[in-house]
């Protein structure tokens, strides 16, 4: 299993109860966790940016360490939180190369919901990597999405898909898996106020759907441009077709 996140910590908030079952995955993360505003890293207690990064991939590694996942099974893929989507082409690269050095069997991945821009980078990088997989040769790993939070403003205490397929798989946590996923999350410290009300009874994933990046993932506004984020919708997509064009996927969409 390959487990693809945006941020510290959701990998551990999809999908930390099912990491405590498998052996031998490997967690790649797009970005740092530390946002360009510097607000954010002083509001957390570090005086610079580059030093609260440091502190999130730190706390990664000692809640990967509770489920046997060592820190040389974390791979970050080197982006700047928040910027993702800016880096599509080069994050799509990496993971290809991950992919050819990991051979998953399955891929694990946040769903495309208009959530968070960095979460549907995710979505996206993962899917325009397998596509190029079979130029090189090796059998496409299957795609499962996991539930992480679709509201870039609130981690809700189940996460849960925006919009049901009818295809979902609850994961129901046994009390051992509860009681070590309630410690991976109390790993990252830096991130207690948003992480507080995180329950661990189950976790939600399904197969993952065909998706067109060139197109919105739901009608109306997105979650964050609800929330005044930056990004919009159109320059997400805008964005993701330049970067088809770029991978040279464009034309098999």
């Amino acid at each position: 299993m390959l487990v693809v996140a945006a941020h510290p910590n959701d990998e551990t908030i999809g999908a930390g109860g099912l990491l405590g079952r498998l052996q031998g995955c490997v967690v790649a993360i797009l970005t740092d966790g530390a946002p360009r505003d510097l607000g954010v890293a002083r509001a957390a207690g570090y005086p610079t940016r580059e030093a609260f990064a440091r502190e999130r991939r730190r706390e990664l590694e000692r809640a990967m360490a509770l489920v046997g996942i060592g820190p040389s099974q974390v791979r970050s893929l080197g982006t700047i939180d928040q910027e993702a989507m800016l880096e599509l082409p080069g994050l799509t690269r990496k993971l290809v190369a991950l992919l050819e050095e990991a051979c998953p069997e399955a891929i694990l991945f946040p769903s495309y919901e208009g959530g968070h821009p960095d979460h549907d980078a995710a979505a996206f990088v993962v899917h325009s990597a397998v596509r190029l997989l079979p130029r090189i040769g090796p059998t496409p790993p299957v795609l499962v999405e996991m539930a992480v939070h679709h509201d870039e403003e609130v981690v809700p205490e189940l996460p849960t898909f925006l919009e049901p397929l009818g295809c979902e798989a609850t994961s129901v946590l046994d009390e051992r898996d509860k009681v070590r996923k309630r410690r991976m999350l109390s790993c990252f410290r830096s991130q207690q106020l948003v992480l507080r009300g995180v329950q661990a009874d189950h976790e939600l994933f399904r197969a993952a759907p065909a998706r067109d990046f060139a197109a919105l993932p739901h009608p109306g506004p997105l979650h964050y441009e609800r929330h005044g984020h930056a990004v919009t919708g159109e320059a997400f997509r805008s964005q993701a077709r330049r970067a088809l064009e770029r991978l040279g996927l464009a034309a098999n969409l």
